[in-house]
């Protein structure tokens, strides 16, 4: 009987992972050019923020995980 053996992703993989997600975090900032009063707003509120992040970025890991060819979407359609 041949099993299949799933590794964990390495410290390397979570890092890049990770990064991608501060890069898109910071490029919707950059974007959105917010006043003082929203970010202070936002700050103010950051474990709702936190956790808006934290199912978005569940979603996205969940749909992208999925070979393309076993998607019922691309990330195109769900994303801009």
């Amino acid at each position: 009987m041949n099993a299949i053996t799933q590794k964990p992703a390495t410290a390397g993989q979570i890092e890049q992972i990770s990064r991608f997600g501060a890069d898109a975090i910071e490029e919707v900032l950059n974007e959105m050019k917010l006043e003082q009063s929203i970010a202070k707003r936002i700050i103010e509120s950051g474990d709702g923020f936190a956790y808006a992040i934290r199912l978005a970025a569940f979603d996205s890991l969940k749909i992208l995980s999925v070979k393309k060819e076993y998607r019922i979407w691309s990330a195109s359609t769900i994303w801009r």
